[in-house]
């Protein structure tokens, strides 16, 4: 995609240790080893994260949000706006933050989800309403 408006409904419903469990999205994916991650997890906190070959980058460190509720269970609403080298973001549609990359990708972008489970045991997460439309 050239740009997109993509978004998702998040639910962590079992995080087994919540500051290691974080679900989100996925954008600016061209392959494994380059893509950003917007994320948040189930202690109130936000994240944007590049891997840019290969090394993680933080444009956007964990945060504690009003934005994020706190606990298993919660449904949070994630929205990536990307305009030319500018992406927006938002939770449960209140603006969070903006990254900006270095360049456009040639080619389009391929977006997704992503989640994650802690090293003390498995995390269940739940996805809907995953949707791609043009940006406003």
């Amino acid at each position: 995609y050239p740009d997109v408006d993509v978004c998702v409904a998040v639910t962590i419903l079992d995080s087994v240790t919540p500051v290691e469990v974080q679900a989100g999205l996925l954008f600016w994916y061209v392959d494994d080893n380059n893509f950003y991650a917007f994320e948040v997890d189930t202690s109130g906190h936000a994240a944007i994260w590049q891997m840019a070959n290969g090394e993680w980058h933080a444009p956007v460190p964990w945060v504690s949000t009003d934005l994020v509720p706190t606990g298993d269970g919660n449904t949070d609403r994630l929205q990536v706006v990307t305009k030319g080298t500018t992406a927006t973001t938002y939770v449960n549609d209140q603006p969070f933050a903006d990254v900006t990359a270095d360049a456009v990708i040639p080619g389009g972008q391929k977006v997704g989800i992503i989640a994650g489970s802690p090293m003390a045991g498995v995390a269940t997460n739940a996805f809907a309403d995953f949707v791609v439309t043009v940006p406003n």
